[in-house]
């Protein structure tokens, strides 16, 4: 509900209200009014902010009181795909751990935050999105396994006996897992939060070491 001034015959938008106290002016974290009995906040403005990396802090503008968090920690990367003995591919990277929730807050509140890279996890004050863990690497005969640590699992590598192709990486809200190799390399993820693509193999006289796509970082959405 903003408040809104005539200057020069144009109505304009209160950006602060100050009042003074003990001789110095001082910003007002929010002003009320009572409409149909309901006391509302005067001051307050729909907005968002996204990070995508590094730390630091958020500083809750004035007339917030609650706030929607959409965190998700950084993907595992995928396993390795081998060609020792009968082979085996790589397991997909794990997504990281999103969560979606709202919380309360005040204003000109001070929060820390952290946005995790590749397996690590994302925070926002006391709210904690683990990281995504590694695809588990091919072994003689068999497909590695899919990491996960609370998101989507990457899938198992694969294995017939002469070939296998990696496993896909987990998604996350924010992006789509890797595909896993077919006699390649695992493909990277994309967006945030997803797991990389496990690495294929073939049998072949001259054995050859595939790796696997690496995960994505994490991701934190505000909306107020």
């Amino acid at each position: 509900m903003p408040l809104y001034y005539k200057s020069g015959g144009a109505w304009q938008d209160t950006k602060d209200i100050y009042i003074q106290r003990s001789g110095a002016w001082r910003q007002c974290a929010e002003v009320y009014v009572k409409v149909d009995d309901v006391w509302r906040p005067l001051l307050y403005k729909s907005g968002s902010a996204t990070y995508t990396s590094g730390n630091g802090s958020f500083t809750v503008p004035a007339g917030v009181t609650s706030i929607t968090v959409s965190i998700v920690g950084g993907g595992g990367s995928g396993g390795s795909g081998t060609e020792v003995g009968n082979g085996g591919g790589g397991g997909g990277g794990g997504a990281g751990t999103y969560k979606n929730t709202t919380i309360t807050v005040s204003p000109f509140q001070v929060i820390s935050y952290s946005v995790g890279g590749r397996n690590a996890r994302s925070t926002f004050g006391s709210i904690i999105a683990n990281g995504g863990t590694n695809g588990g690497n091919g072994g003689n005969g068999s497909g590695g396994g899919g990491g996960s640590v609370g998101g989507a699992s990457g899938q198992r590598g694969t294995n017939d006996g002469s070939s296998g192709s990696g496993g896909k990486g987990g998604n996350s809200p924010f992006g789509t897992g890797g595909a896993g190799g077919v006699y390649a390399n695992g493909k990277n993820g994309s967006g945030y939060g997803s797991g990389g693509g496990g690495a294929g193999f073939r049998d072949r006289s001259s054995p050859h070491y595939w790796t696997g796509g690496v995960g994505t970082g994490g991701k934190i959405q505000l909306n107020w």
